[in-house]
């Protein structure tokens, strides 16, 4: 299964594990600084495709629940956003992430 494949079919298992009916694209481009990025407006996530590489798949479905539950719950991480993701992943998961990322710059 190709890595596009596979972001296609966490997305869809996370939109429906999350409540979430409305059509979401995924788009990959490069970003100097950013792992991911959302747009409200154009309900699109945009996933870093230099780092997206290197991800495991666990890594991967955090990324794209974290940006899903900004298109839940908009751009603050609120009090429910936060709770929503401790309920799905180890809390400790975004920063092994990011030291992971970085250390392989």
């Amino acid at each position: 299964m190709s890595k596009y494949e596979k972001i296609n079919l966490t997305l869809c298992k996370l939109k429906e594990k999350l409540g979430i009916k409305e059509n979401v694209k995924v788009r990959l481009k490069p970003f100097k600084r950013k792992i991911a990025s959302v747009s409200l407006r154009k309900n699109t996530i945009y996933l870093n495709s230099e780092v997206i590489q290197r991800l495991t798949d666990k890594e991967l479905e955090y990324i794209i629940a974290h940006e899903l539950l900004h298109l839940k719950y908009g751009v603050f991480h609120t009090k429910e956003f936060e709770n929503e993701l401790k309920k799905l992943f180890d809390k400790n998961l975004e920063l092994r992430i990011l030291k992971r990322i970085l250390k392989k710059k």
